[in-house]
Formats: C-alpha cells, structure tokens, sequence
C-alpha cells in the first residue's frame, strides 16, 4: 500500500506477475491458528501485525468457504520507503514497513492488514480477471473490516507514482530502486552496496510501485 501521494499497483518476481495478477498452484489449508494471548499481554507490534493478518485470512476463510489460499504465507517486515505494505502471490508473503508499523501501530494494524489481505484474498478468488484496486478489492476488504483506500496517510515525504525494483542485503531488508538504478546494477556499470553491512546488494526479482 503506498503512500497518499501515491498508488501501489502489481508486483512481478522475475517475469510472473504477483498481487492481483497471479493465482499459484495451491492447496486448501487454513492459516496456523494464532495462540490467544495472556490477560493483560502488551504484544509487540511485530506479533501484532502477525496475529491480525492470520486472523484477517481466517476472517476471509469463514466469509469465502471456496477459497483456495496459498500456503504457507510468508508475514515479513522487510520492506522500506514510502509504501506501508505489499502483497506478493508468488512466493506467497505480505511485508510489512517495520518503520512505520511501529510508529503507527494502532492504526497501521487497522488498515494496511485488511488492505495487504485483501489483496491475497481477491487474487485467490478472481485470478486475473480483476483490477488491484477494483470494485472486487474494495468489497473485500470492507468485509475485512478495513477501507477501500488505495493509499495510507501515514507521515513520508512526497513520492510519485514510480515502478521500484527491490533489493536485498545481509541486512535482510529491502532496498527500493529507480529504474535507472536497476538498469544500471543489472548490466554492470555500477555496484551498489549496503551502507550498513557493505555488502552488495542483490535484486529480489520483485517490482512493483511505491
């Protein structure tokens, strides 16, 4: 989910459309039940974030007994700059901006789950016949319990609606391209590395807009 200032649209590993484009080979499996927390508990919001998002998909599992979900779903806190959150098919994940999801944790867990699930949830039962953001999307996260929003208002500075291309490190974050920098990493005229760990930084095969 990108920013107010911005839409996010599909991501692509390698040359296969993910989010809302691509349904993978699955199995009918239910989303490991999370455990209830102790009275009292103050989760951290990392176990928030994964305890609201296996109980979206469980939500989603009980309003749509059809639906197929991919599994295991990958529930990470990966990602950087101004999107909130995305949604992948293939591999099956949904990352998370640990950043803004412990500034804004209470709200983040509200909107962004529902709208990162819904995406999922819509490719699942729609496969490619459905825009990411379209009539399909919004019902779905409504019934979710989220808002058919397709951008968050969390605090970043002002972004275009630009194609990023996703890079990783031994840092185990990732790093968001221009296309220029991404043409410029593949065909080898620049090397990019990791200003905390130094090491060089490798593309994901994930694209998608921030």
């Amino acid at each position: 989910m990108g920013s107010s200032s911005s839409s996010k649209s599909g991501f692509a590993r390698g040359a296969q459309l993910v989010f809302d484009f691509l349904l993978p080979s699955a199995v009918k499996s239910a989303p490991e039940t999370p455990a209830p927390a102790p009275a009292g508990a103050v989760l951290d919001w990392r176990e928030e974030a994964t305890r609201a998002t296996r109980e979206s998909l469980r939500l989603a599992q009980t309003i749509w007994p059809e639906l197929v979900l991919p599994s295991p779903i990958e529930i990470g806190f990966r990602l950087r700059g101004h999107a909130a959150g995305i949604a992948c098919v293939k591999p099956p994940s949904i990352q998370y901006n640990p950043a803004l999801l412990e500034r804004y944790t209470s709200r983040f867990v509200d909107t962004i789950v529902p709208h990162e699930v819904a995406h999922i949830v819509v490719d699942s039962l729609y496969n490619k016949k459905v825009k990411p953001h379209g009539s399909e999307w919004k019902d779905v996260v409504v019934r979710l319990g989220g808002a058919p929003q397709a951008t968050h208002q969390f605090e970043t500075k002002a972004a275009r609606r630009l194609r990023r291309y996703y890079y990783e490190c031994s840092c185990d974050e990732l790093h968001p391209f221009t296309g220029r920098s991404h043409r410029r990493a593949r065909n080898g005229s620049y090397r990019y590395s990791c200003r905390k760990c130094a090491k060089r930084l490798r593309f994901t095969g994930i694209e998608g807009y921030e």
